[in-house]
This record gives structure tokens, C-alpha cells and sequence, in this order.
């Protein structure tokens, strides 16, 4: 058998020809795995990023639910702010009683104003004074620490 130059060309190109084919295949395969990889991770990477707007968007709406309550309780703490801003104190509702007990006393004993005017006023006080001193306030302000809301 002779071996021509032709056939030796042949055959070589043949082996190039097939460790090419084998190369360019392993590339293929490769890129081709990289490429379901790279799908998969993009695909991961989308369902994060919705999982997180979710969670997000979640979050601003209990914000906004959360300050819209807050707002509304501010208001109302204005209002009663300004509505207790206006009540008579309690010095000034002693100094009432105080004359609605002088009145009383001095319609009781009319003969002359002046003197039993200044007469009642002073009986009046000393009574009122009575429920601020001794026993009685005492045991009135602990029973209002107590039951804050039931006795006044």
C-alpha cells in the first residue's frame, strides 16, 4: 500500500476536522448550559425584586393607614386640648362655691346687706376650707387616685 500525499492530507484533515467538531460541540453544550443558568437566575432575580415591591408596597399602605390615624388622633387631642384649655379651674370653682355659699347664707339672713355680706362670705370659706384640710380630703383624694374617673 502506498501512501499518497493525498490520503495523509485527508486523514489529517479528517483528525482536525473531528477534534474541531468535538471542540466547537463542548463549546456549544457549555454556552448552552450557561445560557440555562443565566435564565434561571434572571427568573430568580425577577421573583425577588416582586416579592419585595410586594412586601413594600405593603409596608407604604400601613404607613399611610398608620399616619392617617395618628393625624386623626392629633386632631382630637387638639380638640380636647381646647376644650379642657377652656374649663374654670379648680381654685376658680372654689371661689364659686365659696359665693354661691355666701348667697345662700345671705338671702337666709337679709335684714341688712353690707355686714351679712361680709359675714356669710366668712362663714362660706371656712366651710369650703374644711373639705381642703383634715381627714376628709385625705381620704377624698385617695379614693380619686383609686376611682379617677368616678368621683369628682
Amino acid at each position: 500500500m502506498t501512501d499518497s500525499p493525498f490520503s495523509i492530507h485527508t486523514t489529517s484533515f479528517a483528525i482536525g476536522l473531528a477534534i474541531g467538531l468535538v471542540i466547537t460541540l463542548y463549546f456549544l453544550i457549555s454556552s448552552n448550559l450557561q445560557k440555562r443558568q443565566l435564565r434561571k437566575e434572571v427568573k430568580r432575580q425577577k421573583q425577588m425584586l416582586q416579592d419585595r415591591l410586594e412586601v413594600e408596597l405593603q409596608s407604604t399602605a400601613a404607613m399611610k393607614d398608620k399616619i392617617k390615624d395618628l393625624e386623626e388622633l392629633n386632631n382630637n387631642l387638639q380638640q380636647s386640648l381646647q376644650n379642657l384649655s377652656q374649663k374654670a379651674s379648680r381654685a376658680e370653682l372654689q371661689q364659686l362655691a365659696v359665693y354661691q355659699k355666701a348667697i345662700d347664707i345671705l338671702t337666709a339672713q337679709s335684714p341688712g346687706f353690707g355686714p351679712a355680706w361680709q359675714n356669710a362670705l366668712e362663714n362660706s370659706r371656712q366651710e369650703i376650707g374644711q373639705f381642703t384640710k383634715g381627714v376628709k380630703p385625705f381620704i377624698r383624694n385617695i379614693v380619686k387616685g383609686v376611682f379617677p374617673e368616678e368621683i369628682d
